[in-house]
């Protein structure tokens, strides 16, 4: 597939890990072999393309995260294979909670308090009022466009929009230009920085992008 545009040095693609086994793997293995069949103008391959699994709890973040990341780097600025960063650890829940003030429990919570009896009300940990999933202690699960519903067990209410920014690698200061319904739409779709952040800095060790000054 040659291109006469300019193509960008590299590219990131981001998905549900469930992706790549729709259709026993046919619309993933579709794309993977469309994007490793782009040629330069000399018919040659202009892509290495690296794609696995990255979880975001794995990279210093307490969220449960699991995304198919597709990696193209230009064959011309590579020095060495690109190789999944190693794991970093993850820093406490409990310190990604901004406000520590424990709440009143709210009897009119109906579901939240259902949930809480499933895990007999335990505390540090968060769950979406949503549907149910298998909670673990002091990680968050997947957040996604409703995480203006996810309940933390120790505080007694949802999560804040800056909390649920920090559980996707966001800093504390971001600004925030949408109202809250967007902004927790956009967190749920966004992919983790902290693991993007780890991606860059592999892309920038094995390419000719770390002799540039």
């Amino acid at each position: 597939m040659p291109l006469k545009k300019k193509q960008p040095s590299i590219f990131i693609l981001e998905n549900v890990k469930n992706f790549k086994f729709i259709e026993k793997g046919k619309p993933f293995n579709f794309l993977i072999d469309e994007l490793a069949s782009i040629v330069n103008e000399d018919g040659e391959q202009l892509y290495n393309i690296y794609c696995d699994i990255y979880n975001t709890k794995d990279y210093g973040i307490p969220q449960n995260r699991e995304r198919i990341y597709i990696i193209g780097i230009k064959s011309d600025i590579l020095v060495n294979e690109y190789i999944k960063p190693e794991c970093i650890e993850m820093k406490p829940l409990d310190d990604i909670i901004i406000d520590k003030t424990i709440y009143k429990k709210n009897k009119n919570f109906k579901n939240i308090n259902e949930k809480l009896e499933k895990i007999e009300y335990k505390k540090n940990y968060i769950f979406p009022n949503s549907n149910y999933v298998n909670p673990i202690k002091n990680i968050c699960p997947t957040l996604s466009t409703r995480c203006d519903m996810f309940y933390h067990s120790s505080y007694n209410r949802y999560l804040t929009t800056t909390e649920c920014l920090l559980l996707q690698g966001f800093s504390k200061d971001f600004k925030q230009v949408v109202s809250n319904t967007q902004i927790y739409k956009q967190i749920g779709n966004s992919m983790s920085v902290n693991v993007l952040k780890v991606i860059f800095n592999e892309i920038f060790n094995c390419t000719i992008l770390n002799e540039i000054k």
